[in-house]
């Protein structure tokens, strides 16, 4: 469902982006976009915006006049400029959205310093099998490789994991910590403001379990695996998150391997 409104959203955008008459456009913004064509050696996207330019002047000249055959003209005229397809350059890193767009503009494709909250809930508290709550956060840093805007591979790393569990029916709960966790990351770009991150990442953990404290505790450790997928707003962040820690309980003096399971909505932001 997500996946449908974002792509709706998007449609809509470039619906109302492509509906908008060239005459229509500023004259100061077709000055800027010159010069940035220019600067980028994008010529014959200049050259149809110094058209457009003198277009518009001309339109101004035949109102004046009361030409009205004449403005008409220059109207039409200025409206069949396609600076789309003349201001695509994909070895200059562009994209068209009523001329100009470079690719480096979609900043929330770009790597950096990352901060989730969680809240969700869980299956299980190492042996105790009790639905769980959980609240948990996550800070580490991102990053994304090459200059795409819709698709770039990456690596993450979570510097920190922190959180906790309460069983609900029981006066069980646990402590996490999942310290440096590293994996795969990627983003997809949808427009100039939204986008998807799909990522997984693994490493070790340890989930103190405690019953009736301090006399019953246990330690889980393990092996970490955490999926994720987040929906980006710029640098906000809304996702699903699977957590799920996989070992022994080291202080129960047995081989067999136990899971701790979350489930959670994150929110957060890229800095």
């Amino acid at each position: 469902m997500k996946k449908i409104i974002i792509l709706l959203l998007f449609a809509i955008s470039f619906t109302l982006v492509s509906a908008q008459e060239n005459a229509d456009l500023s004259l100061e913004y077709l000055q800027t976009e010159q010069n940035k064509a220019i600067e980028n050696e994008n010529y014959e996207a200049a050259g149809k915006y110094k058209k457009a330019i003198t277009l518009k002047g001309g339109i101004k000249e035949a109102v004046a006049d009361e030409n009205w055959d004449k403005a008409a003209e220059f109207k039409r005229e200025l409206n069949n400029l396609n600076f789309k397809e003349s201001s695509r350059n994909f070895d200059e890193g562009y994209y068209s959205s009523n001329g100009l767009k470079e690719f480096d503009e979609r900043e929330f494709m770009e790597g950096g310093f990352f901060m989730d909250g969680m809240i969700g809930a869980g299956d299980a508290i190492g042996f105790t099998f009790d639905p769980t709550l959980a609240l948990n956060f996550q800070l580490g840093t991102k990053w994304h490789f090459g200059e795409g805007n819709v698709y770039r591979p990456g690596l993450q790393m979570t510097w920190l994991r922190l959180g906790i569990q309460k069983a609900v029916s029981s006066t069980y709960f646990s402590l996490n910590m999942y310290p440096v966790n590293i994996g795969y990351a990627s983003i997809f770009g949808f427009t100039d403001e939204i986008g998807m991150e799909v990522n997984l990442n693994f490493g070790a953990g340890l989930n103190f379990l405690l019953g009736q404290f301090p006399f019953d505790v246990g330690v889980h450790a393990g092996f970490h695996i955490n999926p994720n997928i987040k929906f980006r707003f710029n640098s906000l962040a809304i996702g699903f998150d699977v957590s799920s820690l996989n070992g022994p309980i080291l202080t129960i003096g047995n081989s067999t391997w136990y899971a701790t399971n979350m489930y959670s909505i994150t929110i957060g932001g890229k800095f």
